[in-house]
């Protein structure tokens, strides 16, 4: 058995696989497993997979998806084949600085871990951005990434994780149950994961295509806390937090005023509650399409993620 399974979901990044595929290779000393997925891409990034695969024989394996399926679908294909002590997610377009599973590795050996975390610097066309996600009020805020960590196997599997094919945001929606239910969650300091960031877009940008997903993501949310940690408040305050945006950015009113009936039990947990939070709470709640006409003037606060 290998230490660290490491799945490398691709999909038309040719232009990055190297670099992604360089700063891998000698982790942990080659104790390592190196699947790639290629999901259905149209370049020719797997002529590069390929030639990793005769170069790296030993650490390398590679299958292809016949279309498309996203991210989710492609990280699922990867747990199939997965043989390591612990395993992680690696998006083909990102790299990690050197040496950065073995310090995750130490944080295992000296504290039994189920996950270990690091922070993570996000690169812009014109700038980049350092972030810490050890956050003391509320673990969920600012961690709700799949490839910053390193799981065990042995308790992935004993829940059964996996993505929901065909979302997106589907971190969002896996990784609160899997620090729900972690005993013990380990940080590292001084080394990061490197996001590259050149096609991101904002969940809170108002675009349908990404928000329509949030009801599904809150409706699986709220069902795993009844069922496995319904004391949990740090998950109810996240559960909150994306219904947050979900009724304040959604442009269709109807939408957002049934949305807000069904998981109005939601809008009462949050202990990050501004003023106007409040406000417009109690107008949403009184007279709900004149609140909804206001929410830009009297606008809601996303907490910090």
């Amino acid at each position: 058995m290998v230490k660290l399974s490491i799945i490398v979901s691709s999909y038309n990044t040719e232009k990055y696989l190297a670099r992604c595929f360089d700063s891998l290779v000698n982790q942990l000393e080659g104790d390592i497993e190196i699947i790639v997925i290629n999901d259905g891409s149209t370049d020719y990034g797997q002529s590069i997979i390929d030639d990793y695969v005769c170069r790296y024989p030993k650490i390398f394996r590679s299958y292809v998806r016949n279309h498309n399926g996203g991210p989710g679908i492609a990280r699922n294909d990867g747990l199939q084949y997965v043989t390591g002590e612990y395993i992680t997610f690696v998006d083909s377009d990102d790299w990690i600085d050197a040496d950065l599973y073995s310090t995750m590795f130490q944080e295992v050996i000296n504290n039994d871990c189920d996950i270990v975390c690091c922070n993570f610097i996000e690169y812009y066309t014109n700038k980049t951005s350092f972030v810490s996600v050890k956050n003391t009020q509320n673990k969920y805020f600012g961690n709700m990434l799949v490839w910053n960590k390193i799981y065990k196997r042995d308790f992935w599997r004993k829940y059964n994780f996996c993505f929901i094919p065909g979302i997106l945001h589907e971190d969002n929606e896996l990784i609160p149950k899997v620090l729900s239910v972690a005993q013990n969650i380990g940080y590292v300091e001084g080394i990061h994961y490197n996001y590259e960031r050149r096609n991101s877009t904002s969940i809170t940008s108002g675009n349908m295509r990404h928000l329509q997903f949030f009801p599904e993501i809150i409706e699986s949310l709220n069902q795993w806390r009844i069922d496995n940690c319904p004391t949990d408040s740090s998950l109810a305050d996240f559960i909150s937090h994306m219904a947050y945006i979900y009724i304040i950015e959604v442009r269709d009113v109807a939408l957002a005023e049934s949305f807000f009936h069904k998981w109005r039990i939601y809008f009462k947990y949050s202990r990050f509650h501004s003023l106007n939070n409040w406000v417009i709470l109690f107008l949403f709640s009184v007279n709900f399409k004149m609140a909804y006409k206001l929410r830009s003037i009297i606008r809601i606060k996303h907490p910090k993620k």
